[in-house]
Formats: C-alpha cells, sequence, structure tokens
C-alpha cells in the first residue's frame, strides 16, 4: 500500500471534528420527509467519463431510486425547507488501469441550533471507499452506489412505516 495513502488514512481515523451537533437519529432525520433536491459532486475527470461515470449518469440512478421510495424530487431550485442530497463522487487513478473510487451520500436538512441559528446539517449519510479496474469502473460504480441508496431506504421505510 502506497505510503501516502497508510498516512492518509491514519489522519483519517485519528482526526478529531473540533465542532459537533447531535441532530437526532438518522431514522428521525428520514420521518415524514416529503422532497429532496439531489446535487451530484464530481470531479471533472476524462477517465472516469470515458468509462461511463459521469455526473447526468449518478444523478438518473439517485433519482429514480428517489422516485421509487415515494420521496417527491424538487425541480428546478430550492426546496421549500431546503432538504437536499448531496452524491459525492470522486474517480481517482490508483494504477495504470485502476481506480479509487469514493462514493459519499449524505442527507442534508435545516437544524436549530441551541442558540436558534437555523443550519443545514447532514443528518443521514453512507460512505465508501472501493477500488476497481477501468473496464468495472461504471459498474462497480452503480453497485456500491445502489448498496448505498438501499441503505437509504431501508431506513427511509423503516422511519416511516406505521
Amino acid at each position: 500500500m502506497p505510503r501516502t495513502l497508510v498516512i492518509g488514512l491514519l489522519v483519517a481515523l485519528l482526526a478529531r471534528p473540533v465542532f459537533t451537533a447531535q441532530v437526532g437519529s438518522a431514522l428521525d432525520s428520514l420521518k415524514d420527509l416529503q422532497a429532496v433536491r439531489v446535487e451530484v459532486q464530481m470531479e471533472r475527470n476524462p477517465s472516469a467519463a470515458r468509462n461511463g461515470v459521469e455526473p447526468d449518469w449518478l444523478r438518473d440512478i439517485v433519482e429514480r431510486r428517489l422516485e421509487q421510495l415515494d420521496v417527491e424530487l424538487s425541480q428546478g431550485g430550492e426546496n421549500p425547507d431546503g432538504t437536499y442530497l448531496t452524491v459525492a463522487v470522486n474517480p481517482a487513478r490508483a494504477a495504470a488501469d485502476g481506480f479509487a473510487i469514493s462514493i459519499s451520500l449524505k442527507l442534508f436538512q435545516p437544524a436549530t441550533l441551541a442558540n436558534d441559528e437555523t443550519v443545514m446539517a447532514a443528518t443521514w449519510h453512507a460512505d465508501s471507499l472501493d477500488f476497481t479496474d477501468a473496464d468495472s469502473l461504471q459498474e462497480d460504480t452503480r453497485r456500491v452506489l445502489q448498496n448505498h441508496l438501499e441503505m437509504l431506504g431501508a431506513d427511509y421505510r423503516a422511519a416511516n412505516e406505521p
């Protein structure tokens, strides 16, 4: 394993946040969720695009799954309460024919702080880091993204069951 990767992983594991806020459980945040806006964040990556991994493709996968969950998608502009789901995908070259792919889904919702200030806080998340070859990049990205969306779906159903 490359030394810089090991150091980076250690820093990520040992780093402690300076500020934290408790906004309730992840399941509580999905209760009565009505509508979300989807934001896809992906650095421009010609190699990934050549292998079929690009923002519009990612957005399509996410929006189709949210529709299956009966979660309304905010069309054009802001959601009335500001709720949004970020889909951050970073496929980085790991070797001559391979990629390290980071995938993160985070649901942001309004949260009220103790001082009555309202901020957007990540209330649900799923993250992963996987390695794949160039030929499998699109399929592996779809598989991992769909696994994250299945977790979101299961949590959403659990939060909203009668």
